[in-house]
């Protein structure tokens, strides 16, 4: 009969881990076909034959005991209107930021949701002194649902990726809403 029991608690744990494992799948699934549409709509934003909704950043400073530093952060969005005051803004869908600190490189991708402004997706990629390629990916979801690989070394956590998402479209504000 212990067996029994036994059997049966792991038979549950393994079709409930299962089923969270599957969910996990489905949502990144999910935020990948996002992603590729995305990047589409931004790689069409940069052609120069077409009307354009895309702004560059570049920012060139010198940080103590690393030296200078250049910064890149794109901006691929789109003009949308608030249902409530009717009013027209500029919200991102896609932000590449790019930058230095002494030999490291690093590249970072924000994708945001066109219609609920949620953060989906963070991707990370870092070079090393040595040239080692770290890769961090961060998908975010409902109800405080987080889910991330790794290649290499992990960059940041969820929260901070979180949080410079958050500036990120912050400052995006101050430039293109007027402070909003």
């Amino acid at each position: 009969m212990r067996t029994l029991i036994i059997t049966l608690m792991l038979a549950v744990m393994t079709a409930a881990n299962a089923q969270t494992n599957g969910n996990d799948k489905a949502k990144v699934a999910e935020i990948r076909a996002k992603y590729s549409m995305y990047k589409e709509l931004a790689a069409r934003n940069k052609n120069e034959e077409a009307p354009r909704s895309d702004m560059t950043i570049t920012s060139n400073y010198i940080i103590p005991g690393c030296g200078p530093t250049k910064e890149n952060i794109y901006y691929a969005f789109d003009l949308q209107q608030d249902g409530e005051t009717g009013r027209d803004y500029y919200w991102p869908y896609l932000i590449e930021r790019s930058y230095n600190v002494a030999a490291r490189n690093y590249y970072q991708e924000y994708l945001y949701d066109r219609n609920n402004h949620s953060l989906l997706f963070v991707y990370v990629k870092e070079t090393s002194f040595n040239g080692q390629v770290n890769e961090t990916r961060y998908y975010y979801g409902d109800d405080s649902w987080t889910y991330h690989t790794v290649k290499g070394e992990q960059f940041g956590s969820s929260e901070e990726m979180l949080y410079l998402g958050t500036r990120l479209i912050e400052g995006f504000g101050y430039i293109m809403n007027s402070g909003d």
